[in-house]
Formats: C-alpha cells, sequence, structure tokens
C-alpha cells in the first residue's frame, strides 16, 4: 500500500528472463520484466507502469526489498 494507491503484485520468478522477475500490477493490466539493473534506470518503472514519479518511487522502493 503506497501513500497515494494500492499496488495489487504478482512477482514470477522462472529459469528465463536472465534472473530478472516478471511482475504483473494486476490493477492497471500491466507487466515489466525487472531485474536490479532496471530498478537502477530512472523512469523505467514509471514508463513501464504508467506511474507519477512518487508512486514509481514507493513501488522501486518495495522492489528492491522483494527483488
Amino acid at each position: 500500500m503506497g501513500e497515494n494507491q494500492r499496488f495489487d503484485l504478482i512477482i514470477m520468478t522462472t529459469d528465463r528472463y536472465y534472473g530478472k522477475k516478471l511482475v504483473l500490477d494486476i490493477q492497471s493490466n500491466r507487466f515489466a520484466i525487472i531485474g536490479q539493473d532496471d530498478l537502477d534506470e530512472p523512469g523505467y518503472l514509471e514508463h513501464a507502469y504508467n506511474l507519477n514519479d512518487e508512486d514509481g518511487q514507493e513501488l522501486r522502493d518495495f522492489l528492491n526489498e522483494v527483488i
């Protein structure tokens, strides 16, 4: 649960995608293949999930803990 919105995520681990995770946002119907390098890329999450900067940072903080 973020400050401005709630994220309902499915995080899938597979032997594909070079060790990255498939992260699906059920509410927005969007998904992305995410690894640590993608979390460090400025604007990646904001673009992939159509988020503003604040919500993108909240999602990034959460995903840094689980990825």
